[in-house]
């Protein structure tokens, strides 16, 4: 396999195809490491564990003039989630994001077309982040979780 394949090691090992992989394959997308592979590691942790029927990764809500754009949206028992992945983000990037959903919820445009808010889900790493985060979702239907809880 280590004809084709490529790894590099974050808290595990990474594998990608490398080029002989990916002719193997007949794949044309070239991946590589970049400071967003922990992020998109943590939103795939996500995905297996949930399975959802329905996955969208950085899909952009809109209304009027404003938009969010969460991680994921994701179907899980017929109800929506939007999913954010707290790696290294600035608590003052989650304060204004978390503001942007609470805007879009008073709207009340999502409930009018999908029946119901759908919960916001934060993976995070550590219990401290988890605390903050708790307390800047209060009063939206919001879970809070560490990414070690969901291995």
């Amino acid at each position: 396999m280590s004809d084709y394949l490529s790894s590099f090691r974050l808290e595990e090992t990474v594998y990608y195809l490398n080029a002989r992989g990916r002719k193997e394959v007949g794949s044309s997308v070239a991946r590589r490491r970049t400071i967003h592979v922990p992020h998109t590691l943590m939103r795939n942790e996500v995905f297996i564990r949930y399975r959802p029927d329905y996955w969208r990764p950085e899909f952009p809500i809109k209304w009027a003039d404003k938009c969010v754009i969460p991680d994921a949206v994701f179907r899980m028992n017929g109800n929506y989630v939007f999913l954010e992945c707290d790696h290294t983000q600035s608590m003052a990037q989650n304060e204004r994001k978390i503001a942007s959903y609470r805007e879009l919820r008073d709207t009340g445009i999502f409930q009018r077309k999908y029946g119901a808010f759908p919960l916001i889900m934060y993976v995070t790493v550590s219990e401290y982040r988890l605390k903050l985060l708790r307390a800047l979702l209060d009063g939206l239907h919001a879970e809070v979780l560490r990414i070690n809880d969901l291995r």
